[in-house]
């Protein structure tokens, strides 16, 4: 800065800017905003310029306060610096600037927007996309604007929707642009309103990806129990194992004679012998461990006796690790015998529950490795499914 000063045919000016913008590392961020104060405007506008490619916060109070500086260098210099922080100057810019700066502050918007999202950046591709929505001038813009925050919501953007939209409109939109505003709303402590878009979801949980984000979010109320059988899950079980899976008959046997299953039955001799056992599941993802067993090539059965009001469609949604049979009310209604993880509603199996009681049978297959599985019950469309776990 010094020799460049002291040149006065400015030969040295492309030298030292280029030789300031390779310079690194805090010390240099302090000496650069020190120097800066103390220059022309021509050199505090090409300093802008290198303050924004730094892409450093501490730069950002430098550039917003330039304002005996040309709209153009500030807007170039904040889009720049690819700081979610700069949206909001920017967007104040394209709002009070005249119409040329407010359609290049625009212009930065919509080239932040794109590489937030194209840098896997939710937080500023969320608030570049609400800055778009904001400054809109026409339908078209507001539109494609509206897109971008329904793939980055962020929690003011709840704000913007709700007064735009009105909270039913709101509340209408996908399921997966709510989910990702009530997580956004909750790690901003703003749980009241995260806790509407939950119950909203809650009750049209219908998919196993919003089923999946809402276990993610975690209960709107009550215990994590509660929770998961509001999503259908079932957690308590009577478990039998473990039974050779070398030559296992595919017919249930033999916990399953003439299509029932009795409870208080051992399965050979000796203490050792296969017997009914309780197994309850904590947890909003209430997965059941069999890997006690600790054998492979195996198979265990489980047991669970569900209760509904009346006669109805509906599906058993089943995970397991590895292979899986099921059974309701004695007939067999699945089968698939596969090596896999464990994962939210590997097989989705139609069944027809009747009025009263109703009993699932399901036997899991271990080749190796982890061995588990995990069983909900919803309504045929997906939906939540009222129903009691009445397991003797």
């Amino acid at each position: 800065m010094t020799a460049w000063a002291a040149e006065p045919n400015g030969l040295l000016e492309g030298p030292a800017m280029a030789a300031i913008e390779a310079l690194q590392g805090p010390a240099i961020a302090d000496k650069l905003i020190a120097a800066y104060d103390v220059q022309p405007a021509p050199v505090q506008e090409r300093l802008l310029g290198i303050m924004g490619r730094k892409q450093d916060p501490r730069y950002l109070p430098i550039i917003e306060k330039a304002t005996a500086l040309s709209a153009s260098a500030r807007i170039a210099a904040l889009q720049q610096t690819m700081l979610p922080e700069a949206v909001a100057p920017l967007e104040a810019l394209a709002t009070s600037g005249t119409e040329e700066e407010a359609t290049q502050a625009a212009d930065a918007i919509s080239r932040l927007a794109k590489a937030f999202r194209d840098q896997g950046n939710p937080t500023g591709a969320g608030r570049a996309y609400l800055a778009q929505f904001r400054i809109a001038k026409t339908d078209e813009a507001r539109n494609a604007a509206l897109e971008g925050i329904k793939s980055f919501p962020v929690p003011e953007a709840y704000d913007e929707l709700k007064s735009t939209l009105g909270e039913e409109g709101l509340l209408a939109l996908p399921d997966n642009v709510l989910s990702g505003m009530a997580q956004s709303l909750a790690g901003a402590g703003r749980t009241d309103e995260s806790k509407v878009i939950r119950t909203t979801l809650l009750a049209r949980a219908t998919d196993t990806a919003t089923v999946q984000r809402l276990i993610d979010l975690g209960p709107v109320d009550g215990t994590p129990e509660e929770f998961a059988k509001q999503l259908g899950f079932i957690n308590q079980w009577k478990i039998a194992g473990y039974f050779p899976l070398k030559d296992a008959p595919a017919d249930g046997s033999p916990v399953l004679v003439n299509g029932a299953v009795d409870l208080a039955a051992h399965y050979g001799e000796g203490d050792s012998a296969p017997a009914w056992t309780d197994k309850t599941v904590a947890g909003a993802f209430p997965h059941v461990d069999l890997m006690g067993f600790a054998q492979d090539q195996a198979r265990a059965f489980a047991y669970a006796t569900i209760k509904v009001p009346g006669d109805q469609d509906a599906v058993l949604r089943l995970g397991s690790d590895d292979g899986i049979r099921a059974w309701v009310n004695g007939e067999k209604v699945h089968e698939n015998v596969t090596d896999r993880g464990v994962a939210l509603d590997n097989d989705q199996v139609p069944v027809k529950l009747k009025a009263g009681e109703n009993a699932i049978l399901l036997e899991i297959i271990q080749h190796a490795g982890g061995w588990g599985f995990i069983a909900r019950v919803t309504a045929a469309d997906g939906a939540p499914l009222a129903f009691e776990i009445v397991t003797k």
